[in-house]
């Protein structure tokens, strides 16, 4: 993941554990401008929630000179940076990483202060995925239920159809519930409320043949 700070500051982070606080081969980068002017690579980094600060631990330090560069190398580095963890993650990211209970409680803090759709998306697909699988299940038992000659690819292709159509109807809905557009209940359920009647129209063709 990669982050902008302020104007002149970026940081990357390959990636990131929120349970322990800790991240893998991160990258602070400072400009003047376009010219960068400090780079500082870790090998790791944590972030001390209690004092709210970043350790960089097995680190290289380049400042960058017109006419030099000056390399430190050291075990660890504090850093104070002006922002924490679940503001530097992408927001799809931070959803997530948490369990149902956490990201529950997190959209309760958040609700207050922020468009929370695009949290309330993740939320609602988690507990929506058992009757999508339910659904497509009963669909590929609808499709292929009768087996005729030559058949059989025909079947398959309206299988990866229908899975394509589904993806790209929960993909867009997605898109206009995080822009507030549509409620989130509604971007993730929709799909399943018409895929349901599709495999209800299946299921019926297939019994009355």
């Amino acid at each position: 993941m990669n982050s902008q700070i302020s104007k002149n500051e970026y940081i990357f982070i390959r990636n990131f554990d929120r349970k322990k606080n800790v991240g893998k081969e991160c990258v602070y980068q400072k400009f003047n401008g376009y010219r960068l002017v400090y780079v500082l690579k870790s090998r790791n980094i944590f972030w001390y929630k209690k004092n709210k600060i970043y350790i960089f631990y097995d680190y290289k330090e380049t400042i960058i000179n017109n006419n030099y560069d000056f390399l430190i190398k050291g075990t660890y580095k504090l850093k104070k940076l002006p922002m924490s963890p679940e503001d530097l993650l992408p927001e799809e990211y931070v959803a997530e990483t948490m369990n149902i209970n956490e990201l529950k409680n997190f959209i309760e803090r958040k609700k207050r202060n922020q468009n929370v759709n695009i949290y309330l998306n993740e939320y609602y697909q988690r507990t929506s995925l058992p009757f999508s699988t339910f659904i497509f299940t009963i669909l590929g038992f609808s499709i292929s239920s009768e087996k005729r000659k030559g058949e059989i690819g025909y079947n398959i292709i309206i299988g990866f159809i229908l899975a394509f159509f589904y993806i790209f109807f929960i993909e867009i809905a997605k898109i206009y519930s995080s822009k507030n557009y549509i409620p989130s209940f509604l971007s993730i359920w929709f799909p399943n409320i018409i895929f349901g009647i599709v495999t209800c129209l299946f299921y019926w063709i297939r019994r009355n043949k």
